[in-house]
């Protein structure tokens, strides 16, 4: 296909420098038209020389003549074509193209050349079978004799070169040339002579053993000519096959084969291909000689057809011919004309041949076959479409011919029918489109109607396709709340409601609220109203109360059920560790304190550190704007310290309580009121103190009541790349951090049951975030990063 391009951009180069070689050079224009075919200046140039205009006349660049002959004064001694018109240039040009695509690398195969040239496929005999009846006997076949009967005899023997076998008793019998049923009959007769239960209680077979080996000869366009030895029961294929099939230029039409020099078969094979027929696929002998000469004729058929391909031809064959054995036309071809190219030596030619000449347009080699395109119309069609019980396309004949017989032909109008605006679309001669109107309802009862055409479209609107889908939306205390239920003239609140699967347990029943849209579809002055808002109370039944029962919804009116102030959901609250009875606890009244729920669970153990409490609290799942922040601090995290945070956990954070002092004055400032989900969490007095991070000793020691920087001397001190600035933990999830006060560093108290944590600096190989996944102690890392905030990036 690059070559065609080439070609075709060439020719395109002709065509524009053949117009207007002239007195005054080459017009700029057409040096411009040239550049967009992709014509470069060299190329110019040079068509320029072979037309006589020469390279020196053209100047791509300012449009300046030189001062060359003008073609008047050099016509006589140049050999230059006459011009011609641009329509001659234009139909020569495509001509070209179709003809240079038969000297090109084929696109497609040869038709059968794929028989013998494939690997997988082979002609070899098969062995194991019966003998054939008609095999001629020659010298090295073995042969097998075995009686039967009151006389038994077996005998295998290979026939000499003589012809003869050898039988004991018997003496030698010549058999070479006969066939395996002569054989048979000859044997029998020469062992009746000296035993005369043959063929009275005595049986005689006569069969092959091992067949014998053959030389053939394989000549002309084959791949590998030469002489093989195959089994004398090879037949031509098998022949065509072991040799690599035809060459390129090689005819699959004419394959003969010579015995004696005298020629005993001439093979087609596209008889077999189309046809089945074997007649010519003889079985060899030795010394035969096979011949394929080169092809004839071949052509080249393309388009709608089946099998586009080249095809191999005899003398005489038509285009028909052609047409059968490319398995005949596609769905979409035009049958009625073909168009032939043909070269002719001379010249190239462009024909175009009718059907009712197929059979006597006889091929040539070379010839090139295109089957074109059938037109993509319809001769007999309609189409009716909107408001009638079957809609579609129809065929135009006497039960459609008329706008009521097609309206009745597709089952009558369905009686939403806009009347004011149908009509039909009606396709002119010169294919631009026209309108005529009619009122559906009055043809059908009688009107004057109006004759269809081919290709009339009949469109009939509904007012149901005119008309906006409305639609009812109910929100709030709703078992499925809906934007999407489809308005109906007549609705009612209660209508909706069942729509949107009843009630809640938590619905009021007191007030129903309806917002409706102000339309005001006339009227020209502007209001700033932007609704009209109505109010109602409901039963138990859904019915509305009686003062309302006129009432009917309107398209996009949106009902709100709202929340009964006084529905409540339990609250619950959970108390782990150190009380008497740890567990899970309804709350009954909303001003709960911390120190309320001690009281219920009994008070605290003997064993409890109450300074050490702490409060997890849970994010309210209606609060996302507080699930937002802490997502994002989840994934900054993760990236920025190479920790794996769970967005989840992290909605869980720690609430920073002194359980002691709430104790000691309850409902005072210290006593924190409690949520639904708070979990509260009373430890064990612990006697340790844990030191994490930057220092030489990771370790636990005892509480002893001293400063914060002796706890970190028991763990090695400081190590290069700490920051002296620690901070502490605190059992009860509260966090202090060293602070620097008129350039005196204040260092955090330490506490039993504390853990103090000395960050790196930023060669540091671990970060606080990474220290932090160490603690075991009595809140977990995401509580304590919810915790620490801003304190960790110091």
């Amino acid at each position: 296909m690059k070559k065609v391009s080439i070609l075709l951009m060439q020719i395109a180069l002709v065509c524009f420098m053949s117009i207007d070689v002239n007195a005054q050079g080459i017009d700029p224009d057409l040096i411009s038209k040239a550049k967009m075919f992709g014509i470069t200046d060299e190329q110019i140039a040079s068509e320029m020389s072979k037309l006589g205009g020469g390279a020196s006349n053209l100047n791509t660049n300012t449009g300046t003549q030189s001062n060359t002959p003008t073609y008047e004064e050099r016509k006589d001694t140049l050999n230059v074509t006459p011009k011609k018109s641009i329509e001659e240039l234009t139909a020569e040009a495509i001509a070209e193209a179709e003809l240079e695509k038969l000297s090109l690398q084929p696109e497609y195969g040869i038709y059968g050349r794929e028989l013998f040239n494939k690997a997988d496929i082979t002609y070899e005999p098969n062995l194991n079978i019966p003998t054939p009846i008609d095999y001629t006997l020659s010298a090295g076949d073995e042969v097998i004799v075995n009686v039967w009967g009151d006389s038994e005899i077996v005998v295998k023997e290979r026939i000499s070169p003589e012809g003869l076998i050898y039988i004991k008793g018997v003496g030698p019998i010549q058999i070479s040339g006969l066939t395996i049923a002569k054989a048979t009959n000859k044997i029998t007769e020469t062992l009746s002579r000296t035993n005369e239960t043959i063929g009275v209680t005595s049986h005689v077979t006569f069969s092959l053993g091992q067949i014998r080996s053959i030389k053939i000869n394989i000549v002309g366009e084959v791949e590998m000519p030469g002489t093989y030895t195959v089994t004398s029961l090879a037949t031509l294929f098998h022949a065509l096959h072991i040799s690599g099939g035809t060459t390129e230029i090689g005819d699959l039409r004419n394959i003969e084969v010579f015995r004696n020099s005298k020629k005993v078969a001439a093979l087609d094979v596209y008889s077999f291909i189309s046809n089945g027929s074997t007649k010519e696929n003889i079985i060899l002998k030795d010394g035969d000689v096979v011949v394929v000469p080169t092809y004839k004729i071949k052509a080249l058929i393309e388009g709608e057809i089946k099998r586009p391909m080249y095809y191999l031809l005899k003398e005489g064959e038509s285009v028909q011919s052609l047409i059968n054995y490319a398995g005949g036309y596609s769905e979409d071809a035009y049958q009625s004309r073909i168009k032939l190219f043909r070269k002719t030596g001379e010249y190239n030619e462009v024909k175009s041949i009718e059907s009712s000449n197929f059979a006597s347009a006889d091929l040539q080699n070379g010839d090139l076959v295109i089957i074109e395109k059938a037109k993509d119309e319809f001769i007999n069609t309609l189409a009716i479409e909107g408001s009638v019980w079957y809609p579609g396309d129809f065929e135009l004949d006497d039960n459609t011919n008329s706008l009521s017989k097609l309206i009745e032909y597709a089952g009558g109008l369905k009686g939403d029918d806009f009347s004011r605006s149908s009509y039909i679309e009606r396709r002119n001669p010169d294919y631009t489109y026209s309108v005529i109107n009619f009122n559906p309802a009055k043809i059908t009862m009688g009107a004057k109607d109006i004759t269809l055409q081919n290709y009339d479209k009949v469109v009939i609107p509904s007012v149901v396709s005119l008309t906006e889908k409305y639609t009812i939306s109910v929100t709030g205390e709703v078992n499925a709340p809906t934007d999407t239920i489809i308005f109906k003239d007549g609705m009612h609140i209660e209508d909706a409601i069942v729509q949107a699967k009843g009630l809640k347990e938590s619905a009021s029943l007191s007030v129903i609220n309806v917002s409706r849209r102000v339309r005001g579809a006339c009227e020209t002055n502007y209001t700033p109203i932007k609704s009209e808002n109505f109010s109602f109370k409901i039963n138990d039944d859904l019915s509305i109360d009686s003062s309302s029962e006129g009432f009917t919804l309107e398209p996009y009116d949106i009902i709100s059920v709202r929340r009964s102030p006084h529905y409540k959901v339990q609250t619950n609250i959970f108390i782990e560790g150190e009380v008497i009875f740890p567990g899970s606890y309804a709350v009954e009244t909303e001003d709960t304190y911390l120190s309320d729920v001690i009281n219920i669970a009994k008070g605290a153990t003997p064993s409890a550190y109450l300074k050490g409490a702490s409060l997890i609290r849970t994010i309210d799942a209606n609060n996302e704007n507080m699930q937002g922040s802490l997502e994002n601090l989840a994934r900054s995290s993760s990236e920025e310290n190479s920790v794996n945070v769970n967005s989840n956990d992290i909605k869980k954070y720690s609430v920073a309580i002194d359980l002691e002092k709430a104790l000691l004055d309850p409902t005072g400032k210290n006593d924190l009121l409690l949520e639904d989900g708070d979990r509260i969490l009373i430890p064990k007095k612990r006697n340790t103190v844990m030191i994490l991070g930057e220092v030489y000793y990771q370790n636990s020691t005892i509480y002893a009541g001293k400063r914060l920087k002796q706890y970190i001397s028991k763990s090695g001190g400081y190590t290069k790349t700490a920051r002296k600035h620690p901070f502490v933990i605190y059992q009860n999830g509260n966090i202090s951090t060293t602070k620097r006060v008129f350039f005196v560093k204040k260092y955090p108290d330490v506490e039993p049951g504390s853990i103090i944590i000395v960050p790196g600096d930023k060669s540091s190989k671990l970060s606080p975030i990474e220290i932090l996944s160490l603690i075991t102690g009595t809140t977990s890392v995401a509580t304590s990063m919810a915790t620490l905030g801003v304190s960790l990036a110091r």
